[in-house]
């Protein structure tokens, strides 16, 4: 069953959303959300009336400059992932992002989008110069936190 999230703090809750949702998806040539019901009736939704939502496997996705992202590690690094493309036969993609908190910006991971967002944090920023190679991705898992490893690196620096 999916659950429509309002705001953030609704992430991990439980939820008494009582509509019977079929999918969600962002309009094609407006910002509008439609949410499709079980019973076929739709709603049109304006985009900030809705943070995002949790699909029928308990993942979470949140909705930003629309398009829905799926969040893979909310911890206090949240890492996205969002797939696109893969049409006519051919596979698609999937992009990391990441945000500072679970209702900050969404950016690309990237060495350089990393930096200028913890532009403050010199040891995290130390630790991006001398923990991660070009081999090792920022996605890599730390086996021990099962968590990814920026997110490990971020927290050993928090401040």
């Amino acid at each position: 069953k999916f659950r429509l999230l309002y705001n953030s703090i609704q992430v991990n809750k439980p939820g008494a959303d009582t509509l019977q949702i079929k999918n969600i998806r962002a309009a094609l040539f407006s910002d509008l959300l439609v949410v499709k019901l079980q019973n076929k009736h739709k709603l049109v939704l304006k985009p900030e009336a809705i943070w995002g939502y949790q699909d029928e496997k308990g993942t979470y996705y949140r909705y930003w400059k629309n398009k829905f992202y799926k969040i893979i590690q909310l911890d206090t690094l949240i890492i996205y992932s969002l797939r696109e493309g893969g049409f006519a036969g051919f596979t698609s993609d999937v992009d990391y992002y990441f945000s500072k908190t679970s209702d900050s910006k969404i950016l690309s991971m990237s060495r350089n989008n990393l930096k200028k967002e913890f532009s403050t944090n010199n040891c995290f920023i130390e630790k991006l110069d001398t923990c991660l190679k070009w081999n090792k991705g920022y996605l890599s898992i730390d086996t021990p936190e099962a968590s990814y490893v920026i997110v490990t690196l971020y927290k050993q620096c928090k401040t």
